[in-house]
């Protein structure tokens, strides 16, 4: 009987045992492993606390040699005793489980796969890298942390719940709006549906410990905000703008192309200086978030710099980045959100009405508030960016 295609690839999937020595046929496999994760774990805390190896030396008086080594991974000189004692030495705590298995050992993964598989065929592992469930269980810890951080302080719960009713608004517009391909809704409701991911992104990005690369959702954000402004002008450029092609978008809807027609439309509607105040803060806020988030740049690297200055791999939680990024979030996300309700204006759908509704009240509590805590909140972001004042 001939396979499937879903049976002969499921014949090339092999499970890993969770121990990637034994699976190579290595001998002493559980050993192996356990002096790899023991290794891992003094790096980390090498990592954590800063230490070189003299300074790991200094402060547990095993030789700068031996931490050399073992941030090379050259671990044959080491046995699981002395790396327990490292590791104890540099403050960690242990605790050892022993599991015991029902059947025997399992056979090694190239060797099944050397009598199951093709000579011109790749093996397929479903086990998922010790180091990479060790980056998710930081990046949750981090999750958890900067959402208790949040939730303890009333003014940057207010930030969240701006964040939220946003979205709500999103939601409510992808869903309700009417219009078909091509209508001028039909784009709005696009837009919203790339406020609520962006949004969704960067708050992720943020809670995790990624700030800076919650920077290129916040651009994101600034973009379509522009766009936005451009349709209430003109809402046959939303129509425009769902068909434009790669050859035409540049011209007309790049952020540059719409920020020249909000200016034009700014001068004929509050006078040229108020227009170029109004162009010189959009140009202002796009490019800072294109410089530190969207582009590779060597000064953006300080978002992700631990506060003696060095670069740290991996999620970063920074209490002044957190609040300065979160604020950001809120004001564009709501702002984008507000420049969808026009579109709604005419709507009967009750669900939507109401929606709107209980955003407008947050989104007024928002403004007040930075209204009130403005100028402490421009500080703390040019902290950040560490401009001068």
């Amino acid at each position: 009987m001939t396979k499937s295609k879903k049976e002969k690839f499921d014949d090339l999937v092999v499970r890993g045992s969770g121990n990637v020595f034994r699976d190579l046929g290595l001998p002493n496999s559980d050993t192996l492993q356990l002096k790899a994760i023991l290794a891992a774990k003094i790096i980390g805390q090498l990592e954590r606390q800063g230490l070189s190896v003299r300074a790991a030396h200094a402060r547990t008086g095993f030789a700068a040699a031996d931490f050399s080594r073992i941030r090379r991974t050259d671990l044959s000189r080491f046995t699981v005793d002395r790396l327990m004692s490292i590791l104890n030495k540099l403050g960690a705590r242990m605790e050892v489980r022993v599991k015991l298995e029902k059947g025997g050992v399992n056979e090694p993964i190239f060797s099944s796969l050397r009598r199951a598989l093709a000579p011109d065929q790749m093996p397929y592992q479903t086990m998922i890298p010790e180091n990479l469930q060790s980056l998710d269980r930081e990046e949750r810890k981090c999750r958890a942390d900067s959402l208790a951080w949040i939730a303890a302080d009333p003014i940057r719960a207010i930030h969240l719940g701006a964040i939220h009713q946003a979205m709500n608004i999103c939601e409510a517009t992808t869903r309700k709006l009417k219009g078909e391909k091509g209508e001028p809704l039909f784009s709005v409701r696009l837009l919203a549906l790339r406020i609520f991911n962006s949004t969704a992104a960067s708050l992720q990005l943020i809670l995790g410990g990624y700030v800076q690369q919650s920077l290129g959702m916040l651009r994101d954000l600034v973009e379509i905000n522009f766009l936005l402004e451009d349709f209430l002008n003109d809402m046959s450029r939303a129509t425009d703008w769902f068909a434009a092609t790669i050859e035409t978008e540049g011209d007309q809807f790049w952020p540059n192309s719409v920020r020249k027609r909000l200016m034009k439309f700014d001068v004929m509607n509050y006078g040229e200086q108020a227009a170029k105040q109004r162009n010189k803060v959009r140009a202002d806020i796009f490019n800072t978030f294109s410089h530190f988030g969207a582009h590779t740049r060597a000064d953006g690297f300080r978002f992700v710099a631990t506060r003696d200055n060095l670069a740290r791999l991996g999620p970063l939680v920074d209490q002044d980045r957190l609040r300065a990024v979160l604020v950001e979030t809120a004001r564009l996300s709501g702002s984008a959100a507000a420049r969808l309700i026009p579109h709604a204006a005419a709507t009967t759908d009750s669900e939507l009405r109401a929606t709107i509704a209980v955003f407008q009240v947050v989104w007024r509590q928002w403004c007040e508030m930075i209204v009130q805590k403005g100028q402490a909140i421009d500080n703390a972001w040019h902290r950040v960016l560490g401009i001068s004042q």
